[in-house]
Formats: C-alpha cells, sequence, structure tokens
C-alpha cells in the first residue's frame, strides 16, 4: 500500500506574513473590506469570504471565498484569492468593459492591450483559439468590432501570443487564473485547477471506471484525522482516483450519511494537499451551503443519454458543480469501483520547485500546450493559467465560432452608481499597472 506525506510547509509563507502583504497592498489602492469567517466542528476545517465594503459597491458583494485546515489559512486564501481576482480584472465583471465605452477609464482591459477585431485575433492565434473554441471553420468571423487582447508567454514555443481576452473569459471562465506568495507557487496551483476540471469533465463527458485511494495512505497527516472524526460521526469516507489513466494529479473524496452524498475534487501534484482541498471544498460555508452538497441523485451517464434536453441539462449541472459546487455529480463518481489504485503518481511536497517542475513535466509529457500570463502589477504574484486543450470545460460547446463573434459585442450596464464606483478604482488600478510596465 502506497504512503502519501507533504514535506514542506503548506504554503511558502505563513497565513499571517500573506494577509499582512495584501492588507497594505489593498490599503494604497484604498480598497477596504469586510470578513465573515465559519468553522464546521467536524471535521474541523474553516472557511472565510471577504467582500468590499466601502463605497456605493458594498452591497454588490464583490468578493472572494477561502478556505483551509486553519481559520488563518482559511482566511489568507481569501485575501490570495482577491488579489487575484483584482489583478486579473476579473473582480468586477464587464463592469470595466462598461466604464471603457462610457469613457470613464482609459483601457478595457489593461494598458497593454492591443485592440484587434475578431479576424485580426485569428491571424495571430488561430491554432490556439481553435482549441480552446472547438471550432475550425475560420470563414465565419466577418466582423470589424474590435476587442481587448493581452499578451500571454506560450511556455513551450517561447513566443508572445496576443489573446482576446473577454473571449478568454467567456471560454474559461476563471479556470487556471491563480495568486501565491511566489509564482511557482501561483501557478502550480493554476494549472492544478485545469487538471482537476478537466478530470471532472471527463467522468461526466465518459463515464469511465473510477478506482479508490487507500484511506491509510495518508495516515500520519492532519486530513487523515479529520476524515477519520467524519467516520466516527457515522459518516461514509471514499477517497477516489481522478487522475483519468493520464496521471492527473487529481483526487475526489466522497462522503455519504443517510443516503445522501457529497464530492468534491481537488488537485494538486502533493496527494496529500490535494486531499485537504476536497474536504475544505465540501465543508465550506455556512450549514446551508454545505447540507446542499449532499445529493441523493447523480446525474445519467452522459455516453448514454441520447435527448438533447437531458444531454444539456447534465451539461448544466456540470457547470453548476464548477460554479459553486451546487450541480449533481457525475454517475461514475456517485458509483466508484470496488478496486484500488496501487500506484497514484505524485509528489511529496519536497518543495516549491519540484511541485512547479512536475506541473510543467507532466503538461508537457501530455503533448500540451500551456501560456501563463502574469498579472502581478500590484505586487502579489497573480497569473492566468490556459492550457487550450483543457481549459474549456464545458461538455457541449458544439458552436464556438458563435460564442467568439458574440465576445465582440460591447457590453453596457445602465447601472451607473456601479460602474462609476468600479471605474474610479479601475482608473487607480491602472494608474499603478502604468507604472509597473514603466
Amino acid at each position: 500500500m502506497q504512503t502519501f506525506t507533504r514535506k514542506k510547509r503548506y504554503k511558502a509563507k505563513d497565513p499571517e506574513e500573506t494577509l499582512d502583504i495584501i492588507k497594505k497592498i489593498m490599503s494604497g489602492c484604498g480598497i477596504e473590506v469586510a470578513e465573515e469567517c465559519r468553522y464546521a466542528d467536524v471535521p474541523n476545517v474553516a472557511s472565510c469570504r471577504i467582500w468590499i465594503s466601502g463605497g456605493d459597491i458594498s452591497f454588490g458583494d464583490f468578493g472572494t471565498n477561502g478556505k483551509g485546515m486553519t481559520g488563518e489559512y482559511s482566511l489568507a486564501s481569501a485575501y490570495a484569492e482577491f488579489m487575484e481576482r483584482l489583478q486579473n480584472m476579473a473582480l468586477f465583471g464587464d463592469y470595466i468593459e462598461d466604464a471603457y465605452h462610457k469613457g470613464l477609464v482609459r483601457y478595457m482591459v489593461s494598458p497593454d492591450e492591443v485592440m484587434l477585431s475578431a479576424g485580426e485575433c485569428l491571424d495571430r492565434a488561430e491554432d490556439i483559439l481553435g482549441k480552446l473554441l472547438r471550432f475550425s471553420d475560420t470563414d465565419v468571423f466577418p466582423g470589424t468590432e474590435k476587442m481587448a487582447a493581452v499578451p500571454y508567454h506560450d511556455v513551450f514555443n517561447d513566443r508572445e501570443v496576443l489573446l482576446p481576452h473577454k473571449t478568454l473569459r467567456m471560454c474559461i471562465g476563471t479556470n487556471g487564473m491563480c495568486a501565491g506568495n511566489n509564482r511557482m507557487e501561483a501557478v502550480t496551483q493554476g494549472l492544478a485547477e485545469i487538471y482537476e476540471r478537466a478530470a471532472v469533465r471527463e467522468a461526466y463527458e465518459k463515464d469511465p471506471v473510477i478506482r479508490q485511494l487507500h484511506m491509510e495512505s495518508f495516515k500520519g497527516n492532519a486530513v487523515y484525522d479529520r476524515l477519520k472524526r467524519l467516520e466516527n460521526r457515522g459518516y461514509g469516507v471514499k477517497i477516489l482516483d481522478l487522475s483519468m489513466g493520464k496521471d492527473y494529479p487529481v483526487i475526489g473524496l466522497l462522503i455519504e450519511k443517510d443516503g445522501a452524498k457529497a464530492f468534491r475534487a481537488g488537485a494538486d501534484p502533493c496527494p496529500v494537499t490535494a486531499l485537504e482541498r476536497c474536504l475544505t471544498e465540501i465543508y465550506q460555508g455556512d450549514e446551508a451551503s454545505i447540507r446542499r452538497f449532499f445529493k441523493k441523485e447523480c446525474c445519467l451517464p452522459f455516453p448514454e443519454v441520447t435527448d438533447e434536453g437531458m444531454r444539456q441539462f447534465i451539461n448544466d449541472e456540470e457547470i453548476a458543480y464548477h460554479v459553486d459546487g451546487s450541480g449533481m455529480a457525475a454517475h461514475c463518481i456517485f458509483n466508484p469501483s470496488g478496486e484500488f489504485n496501487e500506484n497514484f503518481k505524485g509528489t511529496e511536497g519536497e518543495s516549491e520547485e519540484k511541485d512547479y517542475e512536475y506541473m510543467i513535466s507532466l503538461t508537457k509529457k501530455l503533448s500540451l500546450g500551456l501560456l501563463i500570463r502574469d498579472w502581478s502589477f500590484l505586487g502579489f504574484p497573480a497569473f492566468q493559467c490556459v492550457i487550450p486543450e483543457l481549459s474549456n470545460y464545458d461538455l457541449i460547446f458544439e458552436d464556438g465560432a458563435e460564442i467568439y463573434n458574440w465576445s465582440f459585442e460591447k457590453t453596457v450596464f445602465r447601472n451607473d452608481r456601479f460602474t462609476k464606483e468600479i471605474a474610479r478604482i479601475a482608473g487607480r488600478l491602472f494608474e499603478i499597472y502604468e507604472k509597473y510596465l514603466g
């Protein structure tokens, strides 16, 4: 039987140090937030939410969630995700674009953006966009409307690629968006998220046989003790192998009580960390939020479904799973095999360097592409990672051409109260970004 361990500490910095760094950055941007933290007594994990509390957008719920094995780590997680979304220009949705069209800010996305038409974007990145959007006919993009494209580094080809920002957001959401105490910590986490969602998508789409991992393989780690607390309270616990026969660094946790089951996936090159993420995801939020993760039904096997309405229903459930955890699980997840994988691949979490190298090497070994954009202009490491073949996790995405054209249409809102306040914050961010770029 395998034995899993983690030799390094969980993060490169203590949570208190991370919080101190982020709060100073936010203060410099004039951003105030409120905090709310919760503890789940069983299995003894924590979660937090922070949101902007000052100005006209305080009631707009512009915030982020965090989770962790301790209260300190969960709060640091929430603040780190806030920096991730803030620097990636994702915290305010399309309000910055609205402000741009109303002449309230100078940029649609960032000071290094290039305004390109749909055809011009394709000229620069047809291979990448084709994989993300799953289209092949490039003669259907006659529009002249221009959209902000921003540079990404194509890691394996060592080149710069301009990708249309809004298209990317519509296609992959925040998948692969990441922040951390340093570049390696952040990018490792961003890649892990992409693999996690790819594994879950494959579980829905292909209904593969899902094997298990021995709980005793995790003995000696805090997460093992937390899972034992659940078992002692009458919960059934199964740890699932979601490597999908491709060495994806993904684990699943299936918890059962009174005929209802809750499932979450977690990913990390170190299996111990991956399992911790599964557990803290399930027990994130208040009791009502946790209860909704427990369901007595799962989706039908997607490969066996021919009715288009039902196929769309399963697709919607998969998306809901990723968005807020409310979607029904895939059939194979609810019904795992009794077999165990005795050779699950992963690291012992020896160092940030080795975990980072493991994720980069895995991506290259699988013959996948990798693009990374550095968004760390406020001083806290933040990035967007894109694996063109995996980042789009929709089951049904048959008309990528339509989505592509739609992404070039203007977004304009009527709520000027929100837009004006967000424009004020964005203006300050753009000033800092300009200085960062020199």
